[in-house]
This record gives structure tokens, C-alpha cells and sequence, in this order.
């Protein structure tokens, strides 16, 4: 009689299953998931940047980029020669600027006008002639605008919102009706971007 061998193996195997096995009780559950999160934290400081004034339109007047955050407007002809009074001019200069919050805008007259060097401030003379000489000063930023002349104090806009784009200013002379002792007239006009707190 023959046997074969796939019955045999079966026999074999019929054995083997027959037998308990000894398996820890921790082995017959499904595997757990470990898992660990990680968080990503960055701070962006609030923020105004200004960078480099460039022209737009300039009558009687130039522009010159002293520095990275200084420059210096020049009026070509400040006075008329045969009446001594001032002549017209105007510029328009745009500085790209960006603030990524809510920010506060300054602009201030150090003298309140043109003052003559070694004469007295925000003054006209007795003598028909005078030492100062005060300038129309307009700004435009993130749509708001204002203007007035630099006598009448400083220029503030606030902005709860980010902004980001060209800040306008504009500073012209006109003719104030006294002729204007002989000198070197000067003013600082300071824009200053402060982010809010």
C-alpha cells in the first residue's frame, strides 16, 4: 500500500494544530499608534521700513539724496532778484515704504518755515523785510491725504491696518508779499513711521 505524501503532511500538520500554544496575552491585541506633535512658532516684529525718495515732478526746485535716510531739497531760484520776494516752487517726492501693522505718520517742521540763518524764527521783521519765510506742505498715504502750511504745526496720520506703497510729500513756496533779507534760508522737515504698540 502506498501512501503519499500530501496525506501524511496533512496528518502532520492536523498534529501541530492540535497542540496550544503558550502566547502572552499582550501579543493577541492590535498594535497601538504612537504619535508627537511638533509647533512651529515665529514672532514678526511690527515694522515700517522707508526706502529711497524719488521725484515725481519738481518746478524750481531739485531733489539730492544725501544719504540713506537724509536728502536735501534745493529751490533753484528762491527769490526774484528785482523784488526780493519769494519765487514759486514746488516738489513732489514719493518714498516707498512698508509697515506690517498698525502705525502712526509724523511729519514736523524743525523751524515751522524757511528761517534765515542767524535771523530770528518764525518771524518777519519791522522793516517791511523778513527772516522766515513759511511753505505749503501736503502728504498722501494709504488713502488719506492732508495738507497745510508749515506754520501751522505738524502732519499726523494713524492707520490701524498694514500698509504698503508710495508716502506722497509735497513742499512749495509762493510768494508771501515781503521781500526777504539777503542769506541762506534752511528748515528740516522729519517724516517719521512708527509701528503701534
Amino acid at each position: 500500500m502506498m501512501r503519499r505524501h500530501i496525506l501524511w503532511a496533512g496528518c502532520a500538520l492536523a498534529g501541530i494544530a492540535a497542540v496550544p500554544l503558550a502566547v502572552p496575552a499582550g501579543a493577541q491585541t492590535a498594535a497601538t499608534t504612537s504619535t508627537q506633535r511638533l509647533e512651529l512658532i515665529g514672532t514678526a516684529p511690527a515694522a515700517c521700513t522707508i526706502s529711497a525718495a524719488r521725484v515725481g515732478s519738481a518746478v524750481n526746485a531739485a531733489y539730492v539724496s544725501t544719504g540713506a535716510s537724509t536728502g536735501r531739497i534745493d529751490i533753484t531760484q528762491f527769490v526774484d532778484l528785482q523784488t526780493a520776494q519769494a519765487r514759486p516752487s514746488s516738489i513732489e517726492l514719493s518714498l516707498p515704504v512698508i509697515c506690517n501693522g498698525a502705525h502712526h505718520v509724523a511729519v514736523r517742521s524743525r523751524n515751522g518755515g524757511l528761517s534765515r540763518g542767524g535771523g530770528a524764527i518764525n518771524q518777519r521783521g519791522a522793516t517791511g523785510f523778513a527772516e522766515y519765510l513759511d511753505y505749503d506742505l501736503g502728504v498722501r498715504w494709504a488713502g488719506q491725504t492732508q495738507g497745510r502750511t508749515s506754520a501751522q504745526g505738524g502732519i499726523d496720520i494713524a492707520s490701524d491696518q498694514p500698509g504698503s506703497g508710495d508716502f506722497v510729500i509735497r513742499v512749495s513756496t509762493t510768494d508771501r508779499g515781503s521781500p526777504l533779507v539777503a542769506g541762506q534760508y534752511s528748515d528740516a522737515i522729519v517724516i517719521e513711521f512708527q509701528p503701534a504698540n
